[in-house]
């Protein structure tokens, strides 16, 4: 598979049919549904009363990465939890984080008017750029022109 999946390998990814892969997924795409709320909570928190060791390591604990996803989902190491998907014939950790968070921001570009950079931010993006390369590439259009397509009675479409 693509490290960067066209439409149809996005789905593919997440429409795994082995239940290993499914609870993964289902772990990979809640966290990201809920990822930014709790960085934006430590962040406030941080403003508000000073960023001190304890809120550096809970921010960086907020963010999805192929080593928080082995840890919540199975308390393993990395490379455990990737010899568990690669039995199951399953994505990578990455593609699975990927596609969760390309997922995420086209939810976003769909049911709000959210600027496409506060959309990247949310969807765990920290380049705008990047993140528009990556939704072009699963999606084949730029994240501007999704929402455009997206919207009823629009008369581009």
């Amino acid at each position: 598979m693509s490290d960067l999946p066209s439409h149809t390998a996005l789905a593919a990814v997440l429409d795994h049919p082995h239940p290993y892969a499914q609870r993964v997924i289902a772990v990979a795409s809640q966290w990201v549904d809920t990822e930014w709320q709790r960085k934006e909570r430590i962040r406030l928190e941080a403003v508000a009363h000073g960023w001190t060791p304890q809120r550096w390591s809970a921010y960086a604990d907020a963010v999805l990465t192929t080593n928080t996803l082995a840890r919540s989902v199975d308390n393993v190491s990395l490379s455990k939890f990737r010899r568990a998907l690669q039995d199951v014939d399953a994505p990578s950790p990455g593609q699975i984080i990927r596609a969760a968070r390309l997922c995420h921001a086209e939810r976003l570009l769909r049911e709000t008017r959210l600027m496409v950079r506060e959309v990247a931010r949310r969807a765990g993006y920290s380049s705008e750029k990047h993140f528009a390369t990556r939704f072009g590439l699963a999606f084949g259009c730029s994240p501007s022109d999704y929402r455009r397509k997206q919207t009823p009675g629009n008369p581009h479409e």
